[in-house]
């Protein structure tokens, strides 16, 4: 994986993973609710499974994707997405945004 590749795959795992967890749990914590209706009959640990596989996923798909050498901005923009999906996914965790 190129060194410009694992910076933003770190950023992915910061926010979307990282992020998206602890917030989710303070907000459990203090009395609020899962909004997505499939993670959240799962329970906190099943939000836990399905996120490192897709973590996990996301890897295997972007070390696929560099093996092919034609893929980078098609690598940018998903981790991209990635990384303003989890920024976006705090901010609603922590109030920000009401929707």
């Amino acid at each position: 994986m190129e060194f410009r590749t694992r910076i933003y795959y770190a950023f992915v795992v910061i926010f979307f993973y990282l992020g998206d967890i602890i917030t989710t749990y303070f907000g459990i914590k203090n009395g609020g609710h899962e909004t997505n209706t499939f993670l959240a009959s799962m329970g906190f640990n099943g939000i836990i499974i399905i996120k490192t596989l897709f973590i996990l996923m996301v890897l295997l798909f972007i070390s696929h994707l560099e093996q092919k050498q034609q893929y980078e901005k098609e690598i940018g923009i998903m981790l991209g997405s990635l990384i303003a999906l989890g920024l976006f996914t705090i901010f609603i965790n922590i109030g920000f945004y009401k929707y």
